[in-house]
């Protein structure tokens, strides 16, 4: 790698600049010129450089390497620049500060110039960054500006279009978030790239006409696409989803919960889009929630389905086998009796759900489907061994009724 390419802002900003601004309240017009030239011609020669470097390599695993490399080392530079310029001027126009002819217009020509050269991998070679590095300084107070003007915008169009107190939350969060992200190298390009994304997406969605009742849920459709897998916005989801099952019949409310499904396998996420990237996407979160929603429904539904057959109905309906074994012995025994092949019912689930309709166990006089279906696929060493005893005993019970007729017939 040519070490040479930042040699001049290095000397410049760790070493020259700041001790002549420790000596010297304002730099002399002269030096101020002179050094705002060799920033602009430096400034072509870096860029030209790192174009040249890019195209002396060939294989990807070079291409990273010096992209991760440069950027890196530009991004420190420009933080230290940023560190003797106010907070205030940090979001200002270059020109603005380099028109002032002093220490800070120097700063900010050094930072433009390191920022042009920045954008300049950004643009070129943005696949081989690493989009967990964290972006310069001043990228966040520019940033900061462009969200509060936004915000404070698309919060008060979307609250004159009625939309939820909860769901407005959700959008702010996120930004309020990214206010307290004030430390030095505390945003990453992932997080950056993700608000500005954020931003763009839901701004677009502001209705024209107030009496469009669809804005929330195009909301929290685009908040899907954008992969916004907050804890909070997950649980909210299925809340809302759950209250919808429950306020249908048992038949419309499954057939609901399937669509929804559908509606959650088919989202398309856009590429690198995610805010928080250490924890599932919310798409697998909410498709694992509704397979089981959807099973657990049609299980507890399955009697009832059954009970509007011809089969299910008559004197039979409402009759139970008492006994006192356990759930997981029923489960069990109707295993072995399977497995073995003494019982032939292909239709597992409908076994299942005829034993728990119609027999009892020791405990419950209802035994639900969940239950016995959990327990006929556990392998459990304990329950085995009490249906060994309660095997051996009818066993012992058959031997000792085989011994008394044999008596009886040679006593005969």
């Amino acid at each position: 790698m040519n070490k040479l390419l930042l040699s001049f802002f290095e000397k410049l900003v760790r070493t020259e600049l700041r001790q002549k601004s420790a000596q010297h309240p304002h730099p002399e017009s002269m030096y101020f010129a002179d050094m705002l030239s060799s920033i602009y011609s430096e400034r072509e020669k870096l860029i030209e450089g790192l174009h040249q470097l890019m195209l002396e390599f060939r294989t990807e695993a070079e291409m990273e390497w010096i992209v991760r490399t440069y950027s890196g080392s530009i991004v420190e530079l420009a933080n230290v620049a940023s560190q003797y310029i106010h907070p205030h001027e940090t979001a200002q126009s270059a020109e603005t500060l380099i028109g002032q002819s002093t220490w800070n217009g120097l700063f900010q020509a050094a930072l433009s110039a390191l920022s042009e050269a920045l954008a300049y991998i950004e643009d070129k070679f943005y696949r081989y960054l690493d989009l967990n590095s964290k972006v310069p300084v001043f990228y966040q107070a520019v940033a900061q500006l462009k969200f509060d003007e936004s915000m404070g915008l698309v919060i008060e169009n979307f609250s004159a279009a009625g939309v939820s107190e909860k769901l407005l939350d959700f959008i702010q969060k996120p930004y309020l978030e990214f206010r307290t992200m004030r430390a030095p190298n505390s945003v990453s390009y992932q997080k950056l790239h993700y608000l500005n994304a954020l931003m763009q997406e839901i701004s677009g969605m502001v209705p024209v006409d107030p009496e469009d009742k669809t804005v929330e849920r195009q909301i929290v459709k685009k908040l899907r696409e954008l992969n916004y897998n907050d804890s909070d916005f997950f649980e909210w989801s299925t809340q809302e989803i759950t209250e919808i099952a429950q306020n249908l019949p048992p038949k419309e409310s499954l057939d609901q919960l399937i669509w929804i499904q559908k509606e959650i396998n088919q989202i398309q996420h856009m590429p690198g889009m995610a805010y928080n990237p250490l924890r599932e996407t919310l798409q697998r979160q909410l498709q694992v929630w509704l397979v089981e929603e959807i099973r657990f429904l049609r299980e507890s539904r399955a009697s009832e389905l059954m009970d509007t057959s011809p089969e299910g109905s008559g004197k039979w309906k409402y009759f139970k086998v008492v006994t006192q074994f356990s759930v997981p012995q029923i489960g069990y025994i109707l295993k072995l009796l399977c497995d073995m092949g003494y019982i032939q019912n292909t239709n597992k689930l409908e076994l299942l759900n005829f034993f728990s309709d119609h027999f009892t166990s020791l405990k419950r006089a209802n035994i639900s489907h969940g239950s016995l279906r959990k327990n006929y696929y556990e392998s459990n060493a304990s329950v085995a061994a009490g249906v060994r005893e309660i095997l051996t005993s009818m066993l012992n019970q058959s031997k000792k009724g085989l011994s008394i007729i044999l008596i009886g017939l040679f006593s005969f």
